[in-house]
């Protein structure tokens, strides 16, 4: 992975995830290989899902690097974040944290969201020039007009991330489906260990365990990112 993808955060506007935790998931079954449950058929399992075949932007995306326009008033992610409980949460397609308190907020476009919850996706659901990463850690975000803003990070194999070993013990002891399009997304690159990347689809069944949607179609859009050192290396001269 060239360094200027660790450096630089992608934003996807008007785009789709599958985002954990809605009530429809408790009666439609789906599934993520091919057959008539599969991500090809989401539309069809329910009105609530006719996005999924419907929509015009819908995630993830491949991002492709030599494409991506850099776009300096996107700016730096204003995160504020605070300490507060949460469930760990096995839905038996994925896992994920659902905060039971204020979690912080996050601001977009001006606008701010709400933290509401943290799901994992192995392997990654966005890919870079056709590449996917093991794991990718969605952070999922709401605000008061419903609409939803999505940081996702991919991982890639290398040095164990903290957040994971902290939840190491929870996570052995474990042992989604809205296309709503009224969403923004930002993606970033992290490290974490194979052994965690395991640790994270043990508790699910064995169909689960691939639970990354295919990458869906730009259809006109532009993926935009944001680079520091590009931007404040530039005010410097």
């Amino acid at each position: 992975m060239a360094m200027a993808i660790h450096n630089a955060i992608f934003a996807l506007l008007a785009s789709s995830f599958l985002v954990a935790f809605s009530s429809a998931h408790d009666f439609v079954r789906f599934g993520y290989n091919d057959g008539s449950t599969g991500p090809k058929n989401w539309g069809s399992l329910s009105p609530e899902f006719s996005l999924c075949t419907k929509g015009s932007n819908q995630s993830p995306i491949n991002i492709v690097k030599d494409d991506a326009v850099y776009n300096a008033k996107l700016g730096s992610l204003l995160r504020d974040y605070v300490a507060t409980n949460a469930t760990l949460i096995n839905n038996g397609f994925n896992v994920g944290l659902r905060f039971d308190g204020e979690a912080g907020t996050l601001v977009v476009g001006g606008k701010n969201y709400t933290f509401r919850a943290i799901l994992w996706h192995s392997p990654s659901e966005h890919t870079f020039d056709g590449e996917r990463f093991p794991v990718e850690l969605q952070l999922i975000h709401t605000n008061s007009d419903g609409a939803v803003a999505v940081v996702a990070v991919l991982y890639q194999y290398g040095s164990p991330d903290p957040f994971l070993f902290r939840l190491k013990d929870k996570l052995a002891e474990l042992a989604q489906v809205s296309c709503s399009e009224d969403e923004e997304a930002q993606v970033s690159v992290r490290e974490l260990t194979k052994e965690q990347a395991n640790l994270i689809t043990a508790p699910l069944p064995a169909e689960y365990k691939n639970n990354s949607r295919p990458t869906q179609p730009l259809n006109g859009r532009t993926v935009e990112f944001f680079d520091e050192a590009r931007y404040y290396g530039s005010k410097s001269h």
